[in-house]
C-alpha cells in the first residue's frame, strides 16, 4: 500500500485529469452538484500533494546551495536522477504507459474540447444517445494516445542525448 501511495504522490497529475474526463462526461446525466464536488475533491487533493511536494524540493534546494551547486547544476543533477530512474523501466514502459495511456488520456480531454468547441454538431451527435458520448470519447482518445506515443518516443531520444552529455560531463 505504501509503494502505491508514493506511486499516486509521483503521479498525481496523471490520475487528476482522468478524473477530470470522468466527471465532466457524467456530469449531464447525474446532479451538477455532483460534479462539481468532485472537482473540488480533486482540484483540492491535487493541491495538498503539490504543497508536500513543494516543501520537499524546497528543502533539498537548500541542501545543495550548502554544497556551493548552482540552481541549474541541481536541475542537471535531478535530470539525471530521475531519468535514471525512468530509463531503468525501459523504453517500451516509458512510451505506452507514461506516453500512451497516461499523457494520450490528458490530450483525449484537450481532442474533445477542441472537437466540441470547432466541430459544428458534435454537441448534437453526443446529446443523441450515450453511444454516441462514448463513439466521441474512444476516438480522442486513440488521437491522444497516439499523439502521446508519438511525442513520447521523441522525448525519449531528446533525454537519451541530455543524460549522456550530462553524464559525460560529469565524469
Amino acid at each position: 500500500m505504501k509503494k502505491a501511495w508514493g506511486y499516486f504522490r509521483k503521479y498525481h497529475l496523471f490520475f487528476f485529469l482522468p478524473l477530470l474526463v470522468l466527471s465532466a462526461t457524467i456530469g449531464p446525466y447525474v446532479s451538477s452538484k455532483s460534479v462539481q464536488y468532485t472537482f473540488v475533491a480533486i482540484y483540492t487533493f491535487s493541491y495538498y500533494i503539490d504543497l508536500q511536494r513543494g516543501r520537499t524540493n524546497i528543502a533539498e534546494r537548500k541542501a545543495m546551495a550548502r554544497n556551493g551547486l548552482t540552481p541549474k547544476q541541481v536541475r542537471n543533477l535531478n535530470f539525471v536522477k530521475k531519468w535514471d530512474e525512468t530509463r531503468t523501466t525501459g523504453r517500451k514502459k516509458y512510451v505506452f504507459v507514461y506516453g500512451g495511456l497516461c499523457f494520450g488520456f490528458g490530450l483525449c480531454f484537450l481532442f474533445g474540447l477542441i472537437a466540441f468547441t470547432y466541430i459544428r454538431g458534435t454537441a448534437d451527435f453526443v446529446h443523441k444517445s450515450p453511444g454516441n458520448m462514448f463513439a466521441i470519447f474512444v476516438l480522442c482518445y486513440f488521437t491522444g494516445f497516439i499523439t502521446a506515443v508519438i511525442s513520447h518516443l521523441i522525448l525519449w531520444a531528446i533525454n537519451e542525448k541530455k543524460f549522456a552529455r550530462l553524464n559525460t560531463a560529469a565524469h
